[in-house]
């Protein structure tokens, strides 16, 4: 494993589809500590996270709309990873944390085909922002999560580790690495910073951005 870039967080509150296709499927087939990688000791999946090949990873519904600033990522993140719902944007590996919970968020996108929405995860800078909106909070009310990015991996294809619990609430993003290759995974993490409830709006499924956004984070954000 590669350590390209790490800082603790400041807290508050083309590549073929066919490649990465072949990827998940053999993924679930390689022991984690057999040439994965170098896995840090104590990490375990969640007990909740599906494998790769459940149905549930099918689904593909709408679950939150996904902003990074830094690299003018807009786009709709869609419930599992099979083939078929990473081609349309950001995957949300279905069993994993949701955003803004105590766990590891773990989101996995194309890198050079399709929207590829993870083209330029490599620019990525401790600090940087990554923002879910468009989920409702337990009342109805529209909420957000807001990430700051901690680090930078590069981890052997085979590093099934990076969607493990790490004890703490964190987002991973991944693709393939390096441009055009399926060799290696570039994984960019990041630690909670904040969550926030819109109350006083009316609740709906739509994204929220813009103005809300800017409101309910921090002025220097820009969409």
């Amino acid at each position: 494993m590669r350590v390209i870039g790490r800082r603790t967080a400041y807290r508050r509150g083309g590549v073929l589809t066919i490649t990465l296709a072949l990827f998940l499927a053999v993924l679930p087939l390689r022991a984690p500590g057999a040439g994965a990688g170098d896995q840090p000791a104590g990490l375990t999946p969640a007990p909740t996270r599906l494998g790769i090949n459940d149905p549930a990873q099918a689904g593909g519904a709408d679950m939150a709309f996904l902003s990074i600033p830094a690299i003018g990522v807009k786009e709709t993140v869609r419930s599992g990873i099979a083939m078929s719902v990473i081609d349309k944007g950001p995957a949300h590996w279905a069993g994993t944390s949701d955003p803004g919970g105590s766990g590891n968020v773990v989101l996995a996108g194309h890198r050079t085909t399709k929207t590829r929405p993870f083209f330029d995860l490599n620019r990525l800078a401790p600090g940087d922002l990554i923002i879910f909106s468009g989920m409702l909070s337990a009342d109805g009310f529209p909420a957000l999560a807001v990430y700051s990015v901690t680090e930078t991996l590069i981890v052997d294809s085979r590093a099934i580790w990076i969607t493990y619990e790490t004890g703490e609430a964190i987002v991973t993003l991944f693709a393939c690495h390096p441009k055009g290759s399926v060799r290696q995974r570039i994984v960019v993490r990041g630690a909670l910073v904040t969550t926030a409830t819109l109350r006083g709006l009316p609740g709906s499924g739509r994204p929220i951005i813009g103005s809300l956004l800017g409101a309910a984070v921090r002025p220097r954000l820009s969409f």
